[in-house]
């Protein structure tokens, strides 16, 4: 959750590049790693990337999507991430037979999509609500035409008045978001109680 005042700072792009970054160390130092020391501080590390793009993505996802896309492109997004974890789980069956080394390849080529990430971060843009929050509402109308919103004006004028509205985290502690906040945390609280990230990480 930490991510998200830098994110407000220096924009969502600037913290997806950071997660890459950090995505690309993470795999990387496993693979090259001489002793179970660095295995822990690399796979600390790939936890807090994890951690942040978990929280930064979809916010930039639900941030740069015309009002008409929104739910989609999150839903995808969403299953994107569980294609990627069966890609994982085959390319790893795949490598577990090259020898005593396997696992060090396993964690070596998955700094091929963290690399393409990265490098995919350059050409996509930053989003409209935080270019106006830094004064730049000429560049947030262009990204707006650039995603197709059906309204440019219109939706200007949602991001700027949003911005005027905001009150921060204690908006959230109303009754009326009560049930939503409520069915959200337990639906987390399970899910992780399950023991799926055991399975997974």
């Amino acid at each position: 959750m930490a991510i998200g005042k830098p994110g407000d700072l220096f924009g969502r792009r600037a913290m997806l590049l950071v997660t890459a970054a950090i995505y690309f160390v993470s795999e990387h130092g496993p693979a090259v790693a001489t002793g179970w020391y660095a295995l822990l501080v690399f796979r600390f590390l790939g936890g807090i990337g994890i951690g942040a793009a978990s929280v930064i993505a979809p916010m930039y996802i639900a941030e740069i999507s015309p009002a008409r896309l929104l739910g989609r492109l999150v839903a995808v997004s969403e299953f994107n991430i569980v294609i990627g974890v069966l890609i994982a789980f085959f390319s790893n069956y795949l490598l577990v037979g090259i020898g005593a080394d396997s696992w060090r390849w396993m964690f070596g080529v998955m700094t091929i999509p963290s690399a393409i990430f990265f490098i995919l971060l350059f050409v996509v843009p930053e989003i409209p609500r935080w270019l106006v929050k830094m004064g730049k509402p000429e560049e947030a109308r262009a990204v707006l035409q650039g995603v197709g919103a059906a309204n440019v004006e219109s939706e200007l004028d949602d991001v700027t008045r949003s911005l005027k509205n905001e009150g921060g985290t204690t908006k959230l502690i109303q009754k009326k978001y009560g049930y939503v906040i409520i069915l959200a945390v337990v639906f987390a609280f399970f899910a992780k109680m399950s023991g799926i990230n055991v399975v997974m990480y």
